[in-house]
């Protein structure tokens, strides 16, 4: 019998059903040394993998379906989670956090601008703008279909009477004082990546979009949209998009960087800030966790869009399914390309050896290019793929002396307890995750026909109870404090490598059954489970937050560290803070 590692294997990768995708994804992907996904072409004999599971990593801009996570194999990766795209349509989104906010108070859920879903709760708008008359406010509204993205059939109105719709719709009070620079009109776009749901793990990406607007903020005219929206799609085409702008320059992006660096040449302390968006993040993805199975080898990629107003007061947008990865501008490729390389190496997801899989490596470098004027790859290059091999050596001897050691010591427990009289379990889960990690990337053996029935119920990842132990050995039940400039923000918990100081582990997180919604999964009992107990651990590190930024009050820009020493003080679990480069 024939026997080929994993790493004779080759990595290999889908996007969507035909194909076709992002230019930039697929780009990252064979940087990484992965071969794309060929169909019929693609199926292995050797190993009696048929054509359509032949393959590693599935990208698609649309979910799967309900049947294709309970077929999925343990060597294979999907970028959505089942029920993970239920806040991205905005009724539901607005739904999830006004019940929280009825709940949990508008001190803790305010940051969500009120909505009303049409037509459904019409009579409440239409008396929340006569309250508004009869005190003499001038109400602005922006109205936006529930199913459409990229800005498509937005309007503002300013009376009840303006309103016309032909499908479902959702209503939300406009802010109408957002945080200008230079006279125009921004949000953020904010990357935030779901490994899990059961244990909840949250990463927010350091780096991301500043969107302007290409004409300068008025409410004198509610029918500009290049003045009020800042959606990317829609300022491409406007007018001044080719204009040099006041403050802004060309284009309508910025990076999180030179945005912070403006505010921080303005005297302002932005720390809290960044904190507070954080935490808009990681409740609103608490508020729909109890609806969500227990899944393996699934993650989310979601896009947070938010505004800040002239008070420095975040504001939730909406959040969006499959953020668009397109590369319009030099901004975009050097956000997103990093962005999906340590993405795909916190998913534990391999860099292969090739010279196209260098990229990471040499782009962390403080100085050198990549690759040779020749084409190829670089002294500097070539070094940082003989530490990584070296590296990953290193790793798989350790995994195999690991290996030996817990054999030997599952049998002195077996000797001791034989000569004690007592009985001993067998720790099937154990065992069930180093046969996961053994078939890394691949079936790990070729199979006869005796054994072929039981090999395919093995290599299933998601069972009724999955685990938290992803098939490549991730664990997210302690998650790593970061990877690259992907920072874990929630949960609030003491790193692997300080767990293993201690000798202490977390408790299990409590599953559901992959599959069923539980009765609960309802946005009107989101305290069951542990909801309930993870939004009072992410409001009392907002208390904390808030009085570092206080104890800092009349002093000028404090430096980041100097804050994040306070925070630790207060709040130790916090291991690390998110905030963006300066």
């Amino acid at each position: 019998m024939s026997s080929i590692g994993s790493e004779d294997r080759p990595f290999i990768f889908r996007v969507n059903d035909n194909g076709t995708g992002p230019v930039l994804l697929i780009q990252v992907c064979q940087e990484r040394g992965w071969k794309e996904y060929e169909g019929t072409k693609s199926g292995d004999s050797a190993w009696s993998v048929p054509a359509d599971e032949y393959w590693n990593l599935w990208w698609k801009s649309t979910g799967f379906s309900l049947s294709h996570y309970k077929q999925q194999k343990i060597w294979q990766f999907n970028n959505h989670i089942p029920s993970g795209s239920a806040l991205c349509r905005k009724d539901n989104l607005w739904r999830y956090l006004k019940c929280m906010k009825n709940i949990f108070g508008t001190s803790l859920f305010g940051f969500s601008p009120d909505s009303y879903n049409l037509p459904l709760e019409y009579t409440k708008l239409a008396a929340e703008c006569s309250h508004d008359t009869d005190v003499g406010e001038k109400s602005i509204w922006i109205c936006k279909p529930v199913g459409q993205s990229q800005g498509k059939g937005i309007s503002l109105i300013s009376q009840i009477g303006e309103l016309v719709y032909d499908t479902n719709i959702v209503v939300q009070r406009y802010v109408k004082n957002p945080m200008l620079i230079g006279g125009y009109k921004y949000d953020l776009r904010l990357y935030v990546l779901v490994p899990s749901f059961h244990p909840l793990t949250i990463y927010v990406y350091r780096e991301g979009l500043t969107r302007f607007s290409t004409d300068k903020y008025s409410l004198n005219n509610l029918d500009n949209h290049y003045a009020h929206l800042t959606n990317s799609s829609i300022n491409k085409l406007g007018p001044n998009y080719l204009e040099t702008k006041e403050k802004i320059g060309l284009g309508c992006k910025w990076t999180f960087q030179q945005l912070r660096q403006h505010i921080r040449q303005a005297g302002v302390n932005d720390w809290l800030l960044w904190q507070k968006i954080s935490v808009l993040v990681s409740l609103t993805l608490a508020s729909q966790c109890t609806g969500i199975p227990s899944t393996t080898n699934c993650f989310e990629l979601y896009g947070f869009d938010i505004l800040v107003d002239s008070d420095l007061k975040p504001w939730l947008l909406e959040v969006n399914l499959s953020p668009a990865l397109g590369n319009d501008c030099d901004v975009d490729n050097r956000v997103k390309r990093p962005l999906l390389h340590d993405m795909f190496d916190l998913l534990g997801l391999p860099m292969c050896n090739t010279g196209l899989s260098l990229f990471r490596m040499t782009c962390r470098s403080a100085s050198g290019p990549r690759f040779g004027g020749d084409g190829r790859p670089t002294a500097l290059a070539a070094a940082a793929t003989e530490k990584w091999k070296s590296k990953r050596k290193t790793n798989s001897n350790n995994n195999n002396n690991n290996s030996t050691a817990n054999n030997n010591n599952n049998n002195n427990n077996v000797n001791a307890s034989k000569k004690d009289g007592t009985t001993v379990t067998s720790s099937t889960a154990q065992a069930q995750s180093s046969a996961r990690q053994s078939t890394l990337y691949g079936l790990g053996k070729q199979r006869g026909a005796n054994t072929a029935r039981a090999a395919a119920a093995a290599d299933l990842c998601n069972s009724p109870l999955s685990s938290p132990v992803w098939g490549n050995g991730r664990d997210w039940s302690r998650p790593a404090d970061s990877e690259g400039d992907w920072v874990r923000v929630f949960p609030f918990a003491p790193s692997p490598r300080q767990l293993s100081r201690t000798g202490t582990r977390p408790p299990p997180p409590q599953q559901q059954p992959f599959g069923r919604r539980s009765a609960s999964s309802s946005p009107s009992s989101p305290d069951t489970g542990s909801a309930r107990a993870t939004i009072k651990t992410i409001q009392e590190y907002l208390k904390c937050c808030k009085k570092v930024a206080r104890s800092c009050e009349g002093l000028s820009v404090v430096p980041d560290e100097e804050l994040d020493d306070k925070l630790r003080d207060l709040f130790p679990a916090a291991t690390k803070t998110w905030l963006p480069p300066l």
